[in-house]
């Protein structure tokens, strides 16, 4: 993504799962969804939780920290 951090990355993931996990706890407490658009508003948010996540977790592994140019000798 471009003009964010890996950390605010992690932390918009980590709120999306929080979303999808509420949403399906509602529709357990109160034997309906939250919102009018039913289970795909949870299923949304867990996918986009899942996404961002995997990114961030893509870009610490493939981040070597070594900020040198490449090939100089």
């Amino acid at each position: 993504m471009v003009g964010t951090s890996k950390e605010q990355v992690l932390f918009v993931g980590v709120l999306s799962l929080a979303t999808a996990g509420l949403s399906f706890g509602i529709k357990d407490l109160m034997a309906k969804w939250p919102t009018e658009f039913g289970p795909w508003g949870a299923l949304f948010f867990l996918v986009l939780g899942v996404a961002l996540i995997g990114q961030y977790t893509s870009a610490y592994v493939t981040d070597d920290g070594d900020d040198t140019a490449k090939g100089a000798d």
